[in-house]
């Protein structure tokens, strides 16, 4: 029976090709959006659930509260792994972390900077990173060995076993490789190229052992059947058990959280992070094919007055309702699944693109049942639903008062309830005007992520960031930095050269304890700590409000500091002086002068509040080399002579270089993401809306052909019949407008409540998002309209 009403469906969609390509094409766009964003939001929720212990892996973060509020930091004490494995019973697994480290590689004239961590071997007890070369238990016990992952092995060793093999690291020691993982997935929060013992980080860092110094990273596999709720109540005072001046208190915070619910408020979970955004798009997607599904139902009902005969012929001659609600559900589907293959065309054309901007490795296969199902799956779903009402319609109509009607007679021919509620409009036109309250929603929303976006990067930063390369620093980079500097500057495309402890864009508050005249001694401010050369100030375009820079000699500044407004602020708050400048700084024995203040400039949070700092003057050992291009220079020029100068004099490591404007630009990748999403999905619901009504105007002029005829004969214009034809629908838009326009309204604020630093919705916001939909809208009915009113009147009345 099925399959008769299936034959039945496409012979009539050969019938009605034009009719039959816009529900089809509509239905692909909405079917190819939904699958794409399904595939997507699958990678986000299975991000980490490879790791096979994944329910019990906890990083253990860390509260610490200063001045009334409560910062989370995933940094903890070296010891405090050990600790709590030793003495808390439902911990099964402890290690630690480093932070993410960058090491020189190199095989003879092979050379590249990798990344990865310092790690304890227990680290793969816990995660699940396996090994197809070598020993995980014995491979991170020694200082001089380190696993490699299988991308890193071909790369240096190519198609040959690298077990056992010596690879130079930093230009200086030689490690053997005692093992090679398996590359981390995609999808891992955790991504490396190399593991190395942690006892180096032991050995470099001499704080690690004090309960009173955070700085590694802990994580831990709870015993099975364990509560964790129980555990965090034993390690809250932890270390505060060990060293009662010490200021943090651990939390455990879930594997699965890490990717999606990332975001700490006043020490707790807010349960937000990038499960916003999956839940915003998911829900973007519905609608787009709920769009896609009200364009057919549109379509077909507005064309129930030539089925009519057919339905009231089919029901005299025996046809039940339930056979004619069946063919017409396997129309729907059968339209929805020759949309599923132009889906999938569609999807193949897209995912590079679309992992572009997601900066994903997301592929489409139909031999994974998955991704099968799943496409089947929303093309029925989309059959379903946009073939359940015109069936339900179509089938309605009473046969004797349908064969009694004339062909242009109103649908209360049919006689039944739904068929005259239907045809009195109500339903067709609720479908379009919800179809643009989406777009015109989606435009205004992309509207006000562009608009938040460009004030943000058009924020006075306090700091000049075009032009500006930094490059990261080692050993034999510090050891002739003095002579770099000095051919950097003598080759006339470098203007400014300066070193610093940190990437500006990075730095922290991480220093608490300091102390000054007025200051409540029970209330503690954390600062952040940082240094620089002399010339740094000058060489990032920094701005000093009051006092003085730093000498040119270093040793002239070992007690001075400059620091930032904010703090200058509080400081003479507290104090209840003027002027900050001379005041002394206390932390224990060490004594600090402020001999300059800075403006404020950005840094961390880009978005929020500027914190206070302060600045030492010292060439440090470790940190960044700024080199600020001279204006007029091409940069590519710039690039090759800062590239010939470092790699001079820093041989063994290869030329690594970042602009600042570009790192800046980076900080800004979950928005512009959402920005661009946003945009593409108004313009795939606007083009869906006007397949919609491309095919209602064409109707609408189809069976308005006399009238329109009659009226050109006696004297009408194009544009009156024009606007006659597209009066309707361009009010219908309107309405759309109203309607959509608190709930856009509201989205956009609740959204930017996430931004202490925001921009203010304008109404030309809104008014620009509706003049699009409507201008939109008008091009798409006025084209037929056009058609329509520039036929030939005679070819129309000539029947009559």
């Amino acid at each position: 029976m099925f399959t008769n009403h299936l034959k039945i469906a496409f012979r009539r969609l050969l019938k009605h090709k034009s009719f039959s390509f816009l529900n089809i094409a509509g239905l692909a766009v909405g079917v190819a959006c939904a699958a794409l964003i399904l595939l997507w939001a699958y990678d986000e929720i299975t991000y980490d659930g490879f790791h096979e212990k994944g329910d019990r892996i906890f990083q253990v973060m860390s509260n610490q509260t200063f001045d009334g509020k409560t910062f989370t930091f995933a940094s903890l004490p070296g010891i405090f792994a050990g600790a709590v494995k030793a003495e808390i019973p439902e911990i099964a697994k402890s290690a630690r972390l480093s932070w993410e480290t960058s090491y020189a590689f190199s095989l003879g004239e092979k050379i590249s900077f990798e990344q990865g961590y310092l790690a304890d071997s227990s680290f793969l007890d816990i995660m699940t990173f396996p090994l197809v070369e070598g020993d995980p238990k014995t491979a991170l016990l020694e200082t001089n060995t380190l696993l490699i992952t299988e991308r890193m092995a071909e790369k240096f060793f190519g198609k040959e076993p690298a077990v056992g093999k010596l690879l130079k690291v930093n230009n200086r020691d030689e490690f053997k490789v005692a093992g090679v993982m398996k590359n981390p997935p995609a999808n891992s929060t955790l991504k490396f190229e190399w593991l190395a013992s942690f006892r180096i980080f032991e050995k470099e860092n001499d704080w690690w052992n004090t309960w009173n110094t955070n700085g590694v990273q802990t994580f831990v596999l709870l015993n099975s059947a364990t509560d964790s709720v129980v555990v965090n109540r034993k390690i809250h005072g932890f270390v505060k058990a060990k060293s009662p001046t010490a200021s943090a208190k651990p939390l455990l915070f879930a594997l699965n959280d890490w990717h999606l619910r990332s975001e700490f408020k006043e020490g707790r979970q807010t349960g937000r992070g990038r499960i916003l955004l999956v839940k915003l798009f998911s829900l973007i997607a519905a609608f787009i094919l709920l769009i896609a599904c009200f364009n057919y139902m549109n379509l077909t009902t507005a064309r129930s007055e030539n089925r009519r005969r057919e339905v009231g012929v089919r029901k005299v001659v025996g046809a039940g309702r339930g056979s004619l609600a069946g063919q017409f559900m396997g129309e729907a589907l059968l339209t929805s699944l020759l949309a599923c293959v132009l889906a999938f065309a569609m999807l193949k054309l897209a995912i590079p693109f679309f992992n572009t901007l997601v900066d994903k490795q997301l592929a489409f296969n139909l031999t994974n049942p998955l991704h099968l199902g799943g496409l089947l799956g929303v093309a029925v779903l989309s059959g379903l639903l946009a073939g359940i009402y015109p069936s339900l319609y179509l089938t309605s109509f009473r046969p004797i008062a349908v064969l009694k009607a004339n062909v242009g007679s109103s649908a209360k021919a049919g006689g039944g309830i739904f068929a005259t509620f239907m045809e009195a409009g109500s339903i067709r036109k609720g479908l379009v005007v919800a179809q643009f309250v989406v777009s015109v929603f989606l435009i205004f929303c992309t509207i006000v992520v562009y608009k938040q976006i460009g004030h943000v990067k058009s924020r006075n930063l306090g700091y000049d960031k075009e032009g500006l390369i930094f490059m990261p620093t080692n050993e034999q980079f510090n050891t002739n930095y003095p002579i770099i500097k000095q051919e950097l500057l003598a080759s006339g495309l470098v203007e400014q050269v300066a070193k610093s402890s940190d990437q500006v864009l990075n730095m922290g508050s991480n220093t608490s304890g300091y102390e000054w005249d007025g200051k409540d001694p029970s209330v503690d401010k954390l600062i952040t700590v940082t240094s620089g050369s002399p010339e740094y100030i000058k060489t990032l375009g920094m701005k000093l409000t009051a006092g003085r820079d730093f000498h040119e000699n270093p040793a002239l500044d070992s007690t001075s500091v400059i620091i930032n407004e904010t703090l200058a602020n509080i400081i003479l708050r507290d104090g209840k002086k003027e002027e900050v400048v001379g005041e002394l700084l206390r932390r224990g024995d060490e004594k600090l002068q402020i001999v300059g203040v800075l403006e404020d400039f950005r840094y961390g949070n880009i978005y929020g509040e500027v914190e206070p700092l302060m600045l030492f003057c010292s060439q440090p050992e470790d940190g960044m080399v700024w080199a600020r291009v001279k204006p007029g220079v091409q940069v590519d020029d710039a690039l090759a002579a800062v590239g010939a100068v470092v790699k001079s004099h820093n041989p063994g490591f290869p030329f690594e270089y970042e602009f600042l404007d570009d790192e800046f630009n980076k900080r800004f990748k979950m928005e512009a993401t959402m920005g661009q999403l946003s945009l593409i999905f108004s313009v795939l619901s606007i083009l869906i809306c006007c397949l919609g009504l491309f095919g209602l105007a064409a109707f609408a002029a189809e069976r308005r052909t006399k009238e329109i005829g009659v009226r050109k004969v006696l004297g009408a214009n194009v544009a009156g019949i024009v606007g006659l034809l597209s009066r309707e629908f361009i009010a219908l838009v309107l309405i759309a407008l109203v309607i959509a326009a608190p709930l856009a309204w509201w989205a956009a604020n609740t959204w930017l409540e996430n931004y202490e630093y925001r921009i203010t919705i304008s109404w030309w916001m809104l008014g620009l998002a509706g003049a699009m939909a409507v201008a939109v809208a008008f091009i798409t009915v006025g084209f037929q309209s056009i058609k329509a009113a520039l036929a030939n009147p005679v070819k129309s009345l000539r029947s009559e």
